[in-house]
C-alpha cells in the first residue's frame, strides 16, 4: 500500500504531465479516483501550515477561474457556476467534490492541449 509520500510523488508527476487523471492512471496500479482523493487529502493536510497547498508539485499548475453565483427563485440555495477556459460548469448544492475536481482537471487538460493555457 502506497504512503502519502508516494502519492505526493504520483500527484506531482500527474500535474506535470498535463493529462487528465483518467489518462494518467491508465495502465497503472491505481485509479483516477484514488489520484483525486489523495490530491485532495494532501491539499487539506497542508492547509494549517502556510495556507492551502492547491498543487503539491509547485506553482506551475495555478488555476484561475471566475466563480459566478446564479440567482434562483424559492427557498433553495443558489447553485455554483464556475467558468474556466470558456467552459461554464454549474453544480447544485450537495455536489460531489471529487467528481467536480476531475471535471475541472479535464477542462484544464483540454485547454492545455489546445494551447489555451
Amino acid at each position: 500500500m502506497a504512503n502519502a509520500a508516494t502519492w505526493a510523488e504520483r500527484i506531482d508527476e500527474w500535474l506535470k504531465s498535463g493529462l487528465s487523471a483518467a489518462k494518467f492512471a491508465e495502465g497503472r496500479d491505481f485509479s483516477s479516483h484514488q489520484l483525486c482523493y489523495w490530491r485532495a487529502k494532501i491539499c487539506r493536510a497542508g492547509e494549517g501550515q502556510d495556507g492551502p497547498t492547491p498543487n503539491p508539485g509547485g506553482p506551475a499548475d495555478v488555476r484561475l477561474a471566475r466563480v459566478v453565483r446564479v440567482a434562483t427563485t424559492g427557498a433553495s440555495v443558489a447553485p455554483l457556476a464556475v467558468e474556466l477556459h470558456g467552459v461554464r460548469v454549474v453544480v447544485a448544492r450537495g455536489f460531489d467534490r471529487t467528481t467536480f475536481s476531475v471535471v475541472l482537471d479535464e477542462i484544464e487538460a483540454r485547454a492545455a492541449r489546445a494551447g489555451r493555457r
